[in-house]
């Protein structure tokens, strides 16, 4: 299920394209008889040597069926734009998109077979007329093994195309502009188990190596080292993760191995297990201490039947 704004934040309701448009709690890792979802969040702000948490801003809703079918899905973005998403049997067929002023902007179209599979992906503006239209074409297993864009007029933007083991892993995945320039390439090592190691190959000849997941007692870590066309190191990103794949903490360093940013999420959690709060907070060094400041907060309202 691909998400959008703030993934690892709030993937639940924040839904986008994807080649399977299942949409349920499970799919969110949410648990229990959920009925509603409602994400508001605010940001702190020093004041007077206190840190003072600011007004609450709504960011979206989303509603569920009894049997945890999704019904609703509302995306408020911090422009003021806005998003509602429409389904049909728990799968999502199309969304529309209202600027500040509450016109329709744009419309989307998503278009499946009996099975629920995405056929296409077709946006049109508000005259109606098509803007960009994205195809997948699958083999076989019914995995994709390519997304072509399209434009107006029908123009190629982009060319993705995916190469899968034995086993069904993704293991290598290109991305090419219209013209049949290369964007992207990222190949997984096939010999290695889920999470193994990956190379990205960039346009401009940088490179990032993903390295092979490391147990941690919070779950596990992942270490992406990038470097420049020349081969020279641009830095790295150390990533840990939940044991369910969840980032709670990202530290970056530059090529001289020095930290450049730490950001950690703190959780809080209903007696279902479902977050209701989460805090991001950033790594700090002022008056010869180093500490984690909060700087972001989500609220998570939660609903049962």
């Amino acid at each position: 299920m691909a998400k959008g704004l703030l993934t690892a934040i709030i993937a639940w309701f924040l839904l986008g394209f994807s080649t399977s448009q299942a949409s349920d709690r499970e799919s969110f890792n949410l648990k229990g008889s959920l009925r509603t979802v409602v994400t508001e969040s605010s940001s702190y702000s020093r004041q007077a040597g206190k840190w003072t948490e600011g007004p609450r801003h709504l960011v979206g809703c989303a509603s569920f069926t009894p049997e945890g079918e999704s019904i609703q899905d509302i995306v408020f973005e911090a422009d003021g734009r806005k998003k509602f998403f429409a389904f049909k049997d728990g799968k999502m067929t199309g969304a529309l998109i209202y600027n500040q002023d509450g016109v329709l902007e744009n419309r989307e179209d998503y278009l499946l077979n009996e099975k629920g599979t995405a056929q296409a992906r077709v946006r049109y503006d508000a005259s109606g007329s098509i803007t960009e239209k994205e195809v997948p074409i699958y083999d076989q297993l019914g995995q994709p093994v390519e997304i072509d864009t399209y434009g107006e007029n029908g123009r190629l933007i982009t060319k993705t195309t995916n190469s899968y083991s034995q086993d069904g892993r993704l293991i290598e995945r290109n991305m090419f502009k219209g013209d049949g320039s290369r964007i992207l390439r990222e190949v997984s090592d096939a010999d290695l188990t889920h999470g193994g190691a990956s190379r990205t190959e960039n346009a401009d000849g940088s490179v990032t190596i993903t390295g092979a997941r490391t147990s941690k007692p919070e779950g596990f870590e992942v270490q992406m080292t990038s470097y420049n066309a020349d081969g020279s190191l641009r830095g790295k990103l150390v990533a840990l993760y939940e044991q369910k794949g969840e980032n709670i903490e990202n530290a970056s360093y530059g090529p001289d191995g020095l930290l450049v940013s730490k950001t950690r999420t703190d959780k809080e959690y209903d007696s279902h297990g479902n977050v209701i709060k989460r805090t991001m907070l950033r790594w700090v060094t002022s008056g010869g201490q180093s500490y984690f400041e909060p700087f972001y907060v989500l609220y998570i309202t939660l609903t049962y039947y």
